[in-house]
């Protein structure tokens, strides 16, 4: 399909007889969330498998094409990978290992990687950990602050990526002595952590399967994308959620919780949402609000409920600004980067004059 500019996250299905069914995001949806539980599901059996054939030894999973569960939800559905299913059936996973990378120094899809997945109370490795679009060319100082970013967002774990003979992803390329800063700076950083403070924000990642012919726009990948960013520099610590998890949402424990742009939501995840502010959680949409159901359907009790602050414009990806992908000798694949000038720190500033004004936020 073509998108409006580079990077833009899309991908078309269109069947050569036609869809033959009134709602066809049903009939994706439905299949997408198959392949991904299925899978999630064989991750879980050969954990088991593993146990039983040693009980000693911990397992721990390679989640592989992890670090695109944040922000590159084209390559999510490609790839049937979504963390927090894999999270939720792994009864005999030890420690989630997730594949992360950083691209061009942004870290940002590191760190939501291991936000979505932290409540689950496991530990957490990142696994093949480099910077995909620069390698080791991005240098020891700022591969030492992709490790900490680690470390910050509940990493336990980590293993470098280090492919002989590849361009730029040869960690021995940075010289030994390097290395060994690296690696006792990452275990001195980790034993100086202090106390992770309580997380009272909660972020929904309404993500959902892109395909065209829907009777509006799908859920928009980049106000979610935009909403992180804007948080994360605003020094928020946030859990996300995904729209299929909320059903699970504990309806006290977040003093905040933030929805992006979300035409198409289930409706006993919008009572989720409901229950969460009815017991105290202040709750911000971004753009649409349920619209429609996931099944493409109009839902008609999204226009029964107000959440605290209800704001028509798409902050979240005006703030984010333009994206794009390059292919590059080390990006496999391409990883979405911000463009010059953004993300666009007015519009971050402006938001968050509002977020306070409503009580919704204190500093920042």
């Amino acid at each position: 399909q073509r998108t409006p500019h580079p990077g833009a996250v899309a991908l078309a299905y269109a069947p050569a007889g036609g869809w033959g069914v009134r709602w066809p995001l049903a009939w994706v949806d439905d299949w997408f969330a198959f392949r991904a539980e299925s899978h999630a599901a064989f991750m879980q059996w050969f954990a088991a498998q593993i146990k039983a054939a040693d009980p000693t030894r911990p397992v721990i999973t390679y989640t592989t094409f992890a670090f695109a569960n944040p922000f590159e939800w084209d390559y999510t559905q490609q790839m049937a990978v979504e963390s927090e299913r894999v999270a939720r059936l792994g009864a005999d996973c030890d420690v989630f290992g997730l594949q992360l990378n950083s691209t061009l120094g942004d870290a940002d899809s590191v760190a939501c990687a291991l936000d979505m997945v932290r409540r689950f109370g496991k530990p957490l490795w990142a696994i093949d950990l480099l910077d995909f679009s620069a390698g080791t060319d991005l240098g020891e100082a700022r591969l030492a602050a992709l490790t900490q970013t680690v470390l910050r967002h509940g990493g336990s774990g980590v293993q470098y990526y280090c492919w002989w003979g590849t361009p730029r992803y040869n960690y021995l390329d940075l010289g030994l002595p390097a290395l060994t800063r690296l690696l006792t700076g990452a275990a001195a950083d980790y034993a100086a952590l202090p106390p992770a403070p309580a997380v009272r924000t909660a972020l929904v990642q309404p993500r959902m399967p892109l395909i065209t012919g829907l009777p509006e726009p799908a859920n928009d990948w980049a106000d979610f994308m935009g909403w992180y960013k804007l948080l994360a520099r605003a020094g928020e610590r946030v859990d996300v959620w995904t729209s299929d998890d909320l059903s699970d949402l504990p309806a006290g424990r977040y003093a905040r919780i933030v929805v992006p742009d979300c035409a198409y939501l289930d409706p006993v995840a919008l009572g989720a949402l409901r229950a969460a502010q009815g017991a105290g959680a202040k709750v911000v949409s971004s753009g649409r609000l349920a619209h429609r159901d996931r099944t493409g359907r109009p839902l008609a009790a999204g226009r029964l409920w107000q959440p605290t602050l209800s704001l028509p414009s798409k902050p979240g990806a005006e703030y984010l600004g333009r994206t794009y992908r390059v292919p590059s000798p080390s990006d496999t694949p391409p990883r979405l980067r911000c463009a010059e000038g953004s993300p666009d720190e007015t519009v971050r500033r402006t938001l968050w004059a509002r977020l306070r004004a409503a009580g919704i936020v204190a500093g920042g």
